[in-house]
């Protein structure tokens, strides 16, 4: 929420378009993600197997639709506001957690 909420001030006070916000942001963010990465999850999962090419191929695919996904947000962001961009997430869990009680069954708590 609090990021939402940054991106939109950013966007508005700041006089910045969503492709410059994107830019000046990533580099942080993927700084403090690897760190995080390298340091809590160090030795934790064994190295996938080189030989496997399906293994790569979803890989590419999950780093593909990872970026498609970030450029469509930022261009909703561009074109809306960083409210409708925070509520259009929060309905995204409501229909993950929807989706997933209607495919697998699960129990859904108050403590999600």
């Amino acid at each position: 929420m609090a990021v939402a909420l940054v991106s939109g001030a950013l966007l508005q006070e700041e006089q910045l378009d969503a492709v410059t916000l994107l830019y000046a942001t990533s580099l942080p963010s993927f700084c403090l993600l690897a760190g995080a990465a390298l340091v809590l999850e160090a030795g934790v999962a064994p190295p996938p197997v080189p030989t496997d090419c399906h293994l790569w191929a979803c890989v590419l695919l999950s780093c593909l639709l990872s970026v498609l996904y970030n450029l469509a947000s930022f261009s909703l962001l561009a074109l809306t506001s960083a409210l409708t961009v925070h509520v259009l997430g929060n309905l995204t869990v409501v229909g993950n957690l929807v989706l997933s009680r209607l495919l697998f069954g699960s129990r859904l708590s108050t403590l999600i």
